[in-house]
């Protein structure tokens, strides 16, 4: 939990200038006398106080914050092992008057989010795996979630006229069935990791150009070779 303490200033933005803070669990502060604003904040959860220090006093305050703790997990479902392509986590609290978001990286992460409804984002690789989900997320409260995406992986090359060597420089694109491009590169041996269903895969050369559908499926990861001819 962090602290912040701030006094009034019509001179900044939002008429108020931050004082101090700290991160220890019980903070002690030795002000003029005056009103203050504490701010008890844990992710993205919070308590107000407004605080009247009084000459020769102690005041002594317990806040509350009504924050849950949000474990969210990314799989993809059927596949052993841990993940290896990029994950992009994304949280975002509904019905809020301000835009709060929180991001993560990691295919297993934990949030501490204010009470409410959110709803998370979980994105794998750099093509089309996306899964989203709502949930509503009480004070005190401990829940997981696990994203479980329907995708597999290809590995793709594309070999000379003899079907023995692969081909360097080749421009890849995989459409969807719709004919949306959801991911293109210029690797001699493509992989790419993509959600369950069929492709249309185009590899271009300087003098060729093949193109080829295929089927994409859950918690596999599949090997195409193009004959270059």
């Amino acid at each position: 939990v962090v602290f912040t303490l701030a006094e009034d200033d019509p001179d900044q933005p939002r008429g108020r200038r931050e004082i101090a803070r700290s991160a220890a669990t019980r903070p002690a502060f030795t002000l003029p006398v005056g009103t203050y604003y504490v701010v008890a904040r844990q992710g993205t959860a919070e308590a107000r106080e407004r605080i009247s220090v009084r000459a020769g006093e102690s005041e002594r305050k317990v806040m509350t914050i009504e924050a849950g703790r949000l474990a969210v997990s990314a799989r993809i479902a059927g596949a052993k092992g841990e993940l290896a392509e990029p994950v992009s986590l994304r949280i975002e609290r509904l019905a809020s008057e301000e835009q709060e978001v929180m991001w993560g990286n990691k295919a297993a992460q934990s949030f501490d989010l204010a009470a409410g409804r959110y709803r998370i984002e979980s994105r794998l690789g750099l093509a089309n795996v996306r899964s989203e989900r709502e949930i509503e997320l009480k004070a005190g409260a401990r829940e997981q979630l696990v994203l479980e995406h329907q995708a597999g992986g290809v590995r793709m090359k594309l070999l000379d006229a003899a079907g023995a060597t692969p081909l360097p420089d080749v421009a890849w694109e995989v459409r969807d069935a719709t004919g949306q491009l959801v991911w293109a590169g210029t690797e001699t041996e493509a992989q790419a990791l993509l959600l369950a269903g069929r492709y249309r895969v185009r590899a271009e050369t300087r003098d060729r150009q093949v193109e080829r559908l295929i089927d994409v499926r859950t918690g596999e990861t599949r090997p195409f070779e193009f004959t270059g001819n």
